[in-house]
C-alpha cells in the first residue's frame, strides 16, 4: 500500500511538472502491478489527465467510460438527443426546486465506494466535455444528479450543481437556473470543497447569477473565484 501511494504521488507530481514520458512509464508499472480495481483507480485518473493534455481527449474520455462502466455507471450509447436532455434537466430542476434550501443541505453524504469513485471521474469527464465534447455535457451532468439524489452528496456534487444551474441557463430558464446555482454555492461552503471553488463559481456567476443580478455585482465572486486558484 506504501508503495502504490508514493508511484501514485510521484505519478501526480511528475504530471505538474510536465514530464508526461515519466508519467506514462509510472501508469503503466501501477496498472500492471496493483493488486486490485480499486487500487489502479487513482493512477487511471491521472492517465486521463495525462491523455487530456496530450491533446488525446477521445482516448482519455473513452478510458473513463470503460472506468464508470466497471464501477456501475455505464456512459449511454449512442448519446439521447437534446429535447431529451433539456427534459432530464427540467425534471430533476423540479425535483431540487421542491425542496427547500436546508432540506437539500441536511441530504445525507455519499458512502457508496463505487459511486463515490464514480462521481471523482464524472466530475473530470465534465471539465472536458465543457471544453471540447459539448454533446457529452447534459448527460453527464444527469449521471452525476441522478447518483447525488440517489445516493447522497459528495464534493464532486457542488460541480455537478453548477453545471446543471449553467446548463438550464443556456436553454433561458433562468429563475430555476439561479436556485440550483445558489445551493451549489452552500453546499460548496458547507463540504468546504475549496478545489471546486473556481469551477462552482464560474459557471454560477458569469451564468444564471449575471442574467439575474447583472454582471456588475457578480465581479467580485468571479475574481474571487480566480484569486482562490
Amino acid at each position: 500500500d506504501l508503495s502504490l501511494h508514493l508511484h501514485n504521488l510521484y505519478s501526480e507530481a511528475e504530471y505538474c511538472n510536465g514530464h508526461f514520458q515519466e508519467v506514462a512509464l509510472v501508469t503503466e508499472v501501477v496498472i500492471e502491478q496493483a493488486r486490485s480495481f480499486h487500487h489502479k483507480l487513482r493512477i487511471y485518473a491521472t492517465l486521463i489527465k495525462l491523455l487530456a493534455a496530450q491533446n488525446k481527449l477521445h482516448e482519455a474520455m473513452q478510458i473513463g467510460f470503460d472506468i464508470l462502466k466497471k464501477l456501475g455507471v455505464p456512459f449511454p450509447s449512442p448519446l439521447p438527443d437534446k429535447s431529451n436532455a433539456v427534459r432530464k434537466a427540467m425534471t430533476t430542476s423540479m425535483v431540487l426546486q421542491n425542496k427547500s434550501k436546508e432540506e437539500f443541505l441536511n441530504y445525507h453524504e455519499m458512502n457508496d465506494e463505487n459511486m463515490t469513485a464514480a462521481m471523482k471521474f464524472l466530475q473530470i469527464l465534465l471539465n472536458y466535455s465543457f471544453i471540447a465534447k459539448q454533446e457529452h455535457l447534459p448527460v453527464i451532468i444527469d449521471q452525476m444528479m441522478q447518483l447525488t439524489l440517489r445516493f447522497g452528496v459528495c464534493k464532486e456534487s457542488c460541480a455537478a450543481l453548477g453545471y446543471l444551474s449553467f446548463l438550464l441557463c443556456s436553454f433561458e430558464h433562468f429563475k430555476e437556473s439561479d436556485y440550483i446555482g445558489q445551493l451549489s454555492i452552500l453546499l460548496l461552503d458547507k463540504l468546504k470543497a475549496k478545489e471546486l471553488l473556481s469551477q462552482v463559481y464560474v459557471v454560477y456567476f458569469a451564468g444564471a447569477a449575471s442574467w439575474m443580478r447583472g454582471v456588475k455585482l457578480t465581479l467580485d465572486s468571479l475574481l474571487h473565484g480566480y484569486q482562490v486558484e
